[in-house]
């Protein structure tokens, strides 16, 4: 036996497909904390025109209501005092991230839009407390089905 662990082992591995680009961001994140190679929101360019960058929102340090749009990083699901459901999601574009509060109301009708990794744009309101800046949505759509259908004057 003492031959035997003493003998140098070899590794094999096994050939694989190349990761594709989602999965090499996204370790990138991981590994790093931040994006190296790109955004994984920058495939959406054409939306990014029809949105306020989440950035200037936060930086505008002003309760309104605006139009963002940005990826689902995380979710933490919670209960009210009632026992309905709501949301706590960290929605991130290439400028930077707010988390979204969203209630019962509207989790019911949208709870679809909010999955992981989903490019999303909203219609909402910003309001700022001791914890900073929060994003209440109002209206949603993922950003692949987007129609145009949402404007500031709505």
């Amino acid at each position: 036996n003492a031959s035997l662990s003493s003998a140098p082992r070899r590794l094999i591995c096994k050939d694989a497909p190349p990761a594709n680009r989602l999965d090499q961001m996204n370790w990138e994140k991981e590994i790093l904390g931040f994006y190296l190679s790109e955004h994984p929101f920058s495939e959406y360019l054409p939306i990014k025109k029809d949105r306020v960058p989440i950035k200037t929102v936060k930086e505008e340090g002003l309760p309104k209501t605006t139009i963002i749009a940005g990826i689902i990083t995380t979710i933490k699901k919670v209960f009210t005092r009632k026992g309905d459901p709501m949301l706590f999601a960290r929605l991130e574009d290439d400028s930077d991230a707010i988390e979204a509060v969203v209630f019962p109301k509207f989790l019911e009708s949208n709870g679809h839009l909010f999955k992981e990794g989903n490019a999303l744009r909203f219609k909402g309101r910003t309001e700022v407390n001791d914890e900073g800046m929060k994003f209440f949505p109002e209206q949603g759509e993922i950003l692949e089905k987007f129609q145009g259908s949402m404007t500031n004057d709505q």
